[in-house]
């Protein structure tokens, strides 16, 4: 691949930490949720984790095994006194396709891959996340700070990707995305989620007429610009839902909406609950 189709991957870390995880249940219990379809791993240092896939693939790791995700939506199971190292993150290509995904989920040992948790673990010391924390982006940062846990990522990455070659699973590529339509996408990207798309402006934008900006976008994103954002509004949706003491009347406003009954209405369609359910589910893993 080219540098520049390179340049179309978007990776960033949402959580990472080392430590035990205290659920809502009583000893000997199991703990489930379905919370997530995000890309991670995690390296079981006590009890035991497993997740389970709408295909009704099961992968399970024990103490000193490393359990890499699929990133789909999946039932997350967990002991009471399970305790991991766990790195989440985001890796994605505009049109959606996850850079990791084919031939995952995938268990192996930590003792075969050392550096994977020696790396992990200096990820964790750099980002030092709250304990009443899940994600990142929602940490204050400065630019030092910044460029290191990049640095260290990308380092975590690298090997992650050896560890997958070793047992066969490779990334996924795209090739010859046309630049306008990366343009369109970065302009995407960086509109407002609470202001009406004007596709004539994104189409202007990089020279092109709607119709013609349209047919383009979907021969290689395989959505339309408008959905794109659509997508997009969804997931700040959710970020904004997921932060602590959040109003539901908050978030529609950010997302411009004007009534909050028209915004949940919008949030189920798009995902099967409404926002008060969303906001209810617990933030583990």
């Amino acid at each position: 691949m080219l540098y520049r189709d390179w340049l179309n991957l978007k990776t960033h870390l949402l959580w990472c930490y080392d430590r035990s995880v205290h659920f809502p249940v009583a000893q000997n219990e199991i703990f489930h949720t379905d919370f997530y379809a995000n890309s991670g791993a995690w390296l079981v240092r006590s009890g035991w984790a497993q997740v389970e896939y709408r295909d009704n693939v099961v992968a399970r790791a024990d103490p000193g095994q490393w359990l890499i995700l699929r990133p789909e939506p999946r039932i997350q199971s967990f002991s009471c006194d399970t305790s991991l190292l766990s790195v989440a993150f985001e890796a994605i290509w505009p049109d959606g396709t996850h850079w990791l995904s084919e031939g995952l989920p995938l268990v192996c040992s930590a003792t075969d891959h050392p550096t994977l948790e020696r790396q992990a673990k200096h990820l964790v010391a750099v980002m030092q996340m709250r304990k009443d924390a899940w994600d990142t982006r929602q940490q204050d940062v400065d630019v030092q700070r910044f460029l290191e846990l990049e640095r260290r990522l990308d380092a975590w990455l690298q090997t992650l990707l050896k560890v997958l070659d070793a047992y066969g699973v490779q990334p996924e590529e795209r090739y010859g995305i046309d630049e306008r339509v990366t343009a369109v996408v970065r302009l995407l990207d960086e509109y407002p989620v609470g202001e009406k798309l004007d596709q004539k402006f994104l189409a202007t934008s990089v020279g092109l007429g709607v119709e013609h900006m349209t047919r383009l976008f979907h021969q290689d994103m395989h959505i339309s610009p408008r959905q794109y954002f659509e997508r997009k509004r969804l997931l700040v949706a959710q970020e904004l839902l997921c932060q602590n003491g959040v109003r539901i009347k908050e978030v529609a406003y950010k997302l411009g909406f004007r009534y909050l009954p028209h915004f949940s209405s919008w949030f189920k369609n798009a995902t099967g609950q409404t926002p008060r359910q969303y906001t209810k589910k617990e933030s583990v893993a």
